[in-house]
């Protein structure tokens, strides 16, 4: 009889339990496979600034041009990661785009082109700079507290690697690396040094 009981209760129990993992393999998921990854968006804006002839008709930059450049920058935070750019107009020599670059060089920015069309045509003897900066906006952290299971696929959830993104998006100094990373050290490391070198001529 005891062994009768015992036979009974272990299949009471094989079944039970087969009925158990049977249930976690049933119903619905919360995930289908196809989710994606928290990643950090880049975009790139471009602020204006008019440069006009100077009054005199001379290819140089009068000290109040200078002065307007430096206050468009300094209202715009110009610093590491932004990109100098220019349009220019017809009549402006190559020495004073020449000096323009120079200028910013001084000030650890770096150039881009001077001979590409980045908006309206600047009128003759005008000059038309832009800051080009790249932003990173960090993702949203939300379904932190979506249920694990089901999830038959083995699919990320929501917000898996969320905070390792947010992470990278906070501290990266330049956004546009995360689009594409610099593949010029030496020309990294001398925009490092200007930018540190600018920093010290403001204290």
């Amino acid at each position: 009889m005891t062994k009768t009981l015992f036979k009974s209760l272990s299949c009471t129990l094989l079944i039970g339990g087969a009925l158990a993992l049977g249930g976690c393999g049933t119903g619905p998921s919360n995930y289908s496979g196809s989710e994606s990854p928290a990643r950090n968006t880049v975009e790139m804006v471009r602020l204006a600034y008019p440069v006009l002839a100077e009054s005199n008709g001379k290819d140089g930059l009068s000290r109040a041009t200078l002065k307007g450049i430096n206050r468009f920058l300094n209202d715009s935070a110009a610093g590491y990661g932004d990109r100098m750019l220019v349009d220019r107009g017809a009549d402006v020599s190559d020495a004073r785009v020449t000096m323009l670059f120079r200028h910013f060089q001084s000030l650890g920015l770096e150039i881009g082109r001077a001979d590409g069309v980045y908006g309206a045509e600047p009128a003759p003897g005008n000059m038309t700079i832009y800051l080009e900066r790249h932003m990173v906006q960090t993702p949203e952290c939300s379904g932190l507290n979506v249920p694990s299971t089901p999830n038959h696929q083995n699919a990320p959830l929501p917000g898996y690697g969320c905070s390792t993104a947010t992470a990278l998006g906070l501290m990266v100094a330049d956004p546009r690396d995360l689009v594409a990373g610099k593949t010029d050290p030496s020309a990294t490391a001398e925009q490092t040094t200007r930018a540190v070198q600018a920093l010290g001529k403001k204290k």
